[in-house]
């Protein structure tokens, strides 16, 4: 693994003492805690004079120019960091420093103090060095936010037993106060400190799904903020599976308060990369522990009314075998919750990219969508209603069984995106597809619904909430 430092020209984060986090025989993540000195590589500032003798060209007036230090040790065959970043020194013992355009983020404002952003590359499989965790554990134990990989998305973290670092939280992002927040924790014992009770199906369920994609409601202890559950009585908390959530939030030693870590109301981050694109300058620290392999946030599961309240990451089929009259969410049946929410994912619209959504659902033949989308790229061409160097996009979810014709796919007005034709291949690249076809220039984006089984139903769930406009095929 090795440490990838990124210094922006933003004012630095305050400083913090650093303290080591002893490990218990509890510990799932089997590393040593870190050591109390850590050693520090120094960075060259480049100005816009310096860079733009290396580019051939001024930077644009809205650009900001990073030098960025590579520290590197070997690292394990199978991992690959973020392709945005992908430098490596010329060997293990060297330290290289490379020059990356980084345009000022939209997010940059005065709403929160501008930070250095710090990127901390980590294998996905984790790590025996402790060490490289040192630096987001000294931020959280100064009650700052950090953004960390999860397999479901990247979070935005912060001590949840904390008002002022959960606060933190909602700022960062610019989330509404009234939208609830899911706790993660390493292990049971960061559970039994949240929680008043854990009822003998909770612990049932805990034993098959954890850690994993699924986020359970409990009655809250009192040592949760009201800020974290927006003064609901219950508490929303899950145990992700992936190695470097586990090993960060047990070095951390407190239970970790995290929402995607994006600006809300945009496309979830499912990569680094994503992270920066919305939150650089306004979070001290991302640990970079490559893609997520889910794509799609944990399922919310409500045991004492056995309704999922967002479907994700596990299955309605799934839990079905432990709960057989598991129901999910209906916003009609249910519209009680709506108001005051006791979790993320209902009130409010989400995961939207800049162009405009459309999309196909209930389509009782795959050639139905084809047909549909054929005749808004004629719509679109004949009339001349693209604007000059815009697009139209397609998220391709039904594979072979259909091919769109060669005036589409050669035409450079038109991205089309093979996202798979299984339902988790399409869960893992959604939201990568929909942040890619913004940067591509795309103005409209037309998705082919998938089926509501398996993953299916978390992908439906997020496309219509991002959707602007929905095209039911059912009575064609």
């Amino acid at each position: 693994s090795f440490i990838l430092l990124s210094h922006f020209v933003f004012p630095s984060p305050p400083s913090s003492s650093s303290s080591s986090s002893s490990l218990t025989s509890s510990n799932p993540t089997n590393i040593s805690p870190p050591s109390t000195t850590t050693s520090t590589t120094p960075t060259t500032t480049l100005f816009p004079s310096q860079s733009s003798q290396l580019f051939g060209s001024p930077p644009p007036s809205h650009s900001l120019f990073a030098a960025c230090t590579l520290t590197s040790t070997p690292t394990p065959p199978s991992f690959v960091p973020d392709p945005v970043r992908r430098v490596m020194s010329t060997s293990p013992s060297q330290s290289s420093s490379f020059l990356t355009e980084a345009p000022l983020p939209e997010a940059v404002a005065g709403d929160v103090p501008a930070v250095d952003t710090e990127v901390i590359v980590v294998a996905p499989e984790g790590t025996n060095d402790a060490a490289l965790y040192a630096s987001p554990v000294k931020y959280i134990k100064a009650d700052q936010v950090v953004a960390f990989p999860t397999e479901t998305v990247y979070g935005l973290g912060a001590n949840a037993l904390s008002t002022e670092a959960v606060k933190k939280i909602f700022k960062t992002k610019r989330r509404p106060m009234d939208n609830p927040l899911i706790v993660h924790v390493s292990n049971k014992e960061m559970l039994k400190s949240l929680t008043k009770d854990i009822s003998p199906q909770a612990e049932q369920i805990m034993d098959h799904f954890w850690p994993g994609p699924l986020t359970l409601l409990f009655n809250k202890s009192d040592a949760v903020p009201i800020e974290v559950t927006c003064d609901q009585p219950t508490v929303a908390v899950r145990m992700p599976s992936h190695p470097v959530a586990l090993q960060f939030i047990e070095l951390c030693g407190v239970p970790i308060a995290a929402p995607s870590a994006n600006l809300s109301g945009k496309p979830s981050p499912t990569t680094a990369s994503h992270v920066l694109e919305d939150l650089r300058g306004r979070c001290p620290c991302v640990i970079d522990g490559g893609a997520a392999s889910v794509g799609v946030e944990s399922t919310v599961l409500d045991l004492r009314n056995k309704i999922i309240l967002r479907p994700g990451g596990v299955t309605l089929e799934q839990l079905r075998e432990f709960i057989p009259d598991v129901a999910v969410f209906n916003p009609e049946k249910n519209a009680e919750m709506l108001e005051k929410p006791a979790t993320p994912g209902l009130k409010y619209r989400h995961y939207s990219p800049k162009a405009t959504v459309v999309v196909l659902k209930n389509a009782s033949t795959p050639s139905q969508m084809l047909d549909h989308v054929v005749a808004r790229w004629k719509e679109l061409t004949t009339t001349n209603s693209l604007p000059t160097g815009a697009k139209l996009g397609v998220i391709h979810t039904q594979g072979d069984s259909f091919s769109y014709p060669p005036e589409m796919l050669e035409s450079e007005k038109c991205v089309i995106v093979d996202v798979g034709k299984e339902v988790d291949s399409v869960a893992a690249l959604l939201f990568k597809t929909l942040r890619d076809l913004d940067e591509a220039g795309v103005v409209e984006i037309i998705m082919e619904g998938v089926s509501l089984t398996g993953r299916g139903l978390a992908v439906m769930n997020r496309i219509l909430k991002a959707a602007t406009v929905t095209v039911d095929l059912s009575g064609e």
